[in-house]
């Protein structure tokens, strides 16, 4: 199983962290 952790910013730049498990 792996894991990803992606980043992402929102239209305000707000930073976002999402954990996605495979």
């Amino acid at each position: 199983m792996h894991s990803a952790v992606t980043t992402q910013f929102d239209q305000h730049g707000t930073q976002k962290q999402s954990s996605q498990d495979f």
